[in-house]
């Protein structure tokens, strides 16, 4: 038998997950229209958003902001 992994846990360890800001969402502009982001005023028309607290934002550094 061989060492054990550095990656292997042992019961009774906790896990810590990391809880991400925003919830994402594919936006797909229609007809011409494009996303503008309220922090930092980038445009797309086709792209992943993050929508936090009611507002959508082009990624989750500008939700911090």
């Amino acid at each position: 038998m061989g060492k054990p992994s550095k990656n292997q846990r042992v019961a009774g360890d906790k896990v810590v997950e990391k809880i991400l800001p925003g919830k994402s969402v594919l936006y797909i502009g229609m007809g011409g229209k494009t996303f503008s982001c309220p922090s930092c005023d980038r445009e797309f028309s086709k792209g992943m958003t993050y929508e936090y607290n009611g507002a959508m934002y082009c990624s989750r550094g500008c939700i911090a902001v």
